[in-house]
């Protein structure tokens, strides 16, 4: 009987923690800035080429900027996570759609991995406060 009892605390436990969880699109929503960037395994300074900023916001759309000043370039659109939560689809208002790999997400950074022209180009991103 007690094992019984045990296994039942065991599974209702495990079903807790996991109902808790936030999902990466939820842990994903907010507004980051690069902090870190990446340019074929060299890293890079990433205020050289201007702030970088995503807002991905709670109703699947998005802005992303970078640069400043006269050369500020702006995207928005629409964005999503893939069912196996390891991509993040971005569907622009003007141009093509294009996917970058999420190496890791939390409350307190992001790591986005892509291929810019033919160069591995990574993003760590941290809140943008």
């Amino acid at each position: 009987m007690k094992k019984i009892q045990l296994v039942v605390a065991v599974v209702c436990l495990a079903l807790l923690i996991t109902a808790c969880s936030k999902s990466t699109k939820d842990t994903l929503q907010g507004s980051w800035k690069v902090s870190k960037l990446s340019l074929a395994g060299s890293a890079q300074d990433p205020e050289v080429f201007g702030p970088f900023t995503y807002e991905l916001k709670d109703d699947g759309s998005y802005n992303y900027t970078v640069g400043k000043d006269e050369s500020i370039k702006k995207e928005s659109g629409k964005w999503s996570v893939s069912e196996d939560q390891k991509q993040i689809n971005f569907e622009p208002a003007a141009g093509e759609k294009y996917i970058k790999d999420i190496k890791s997400a939390s409350a307190d950074s992001v790591v986005l991995s892509f291929k810019s022209f033919t160069m591995d180009v990574n993003h760590t991103l941290v809140p943008n406060k």
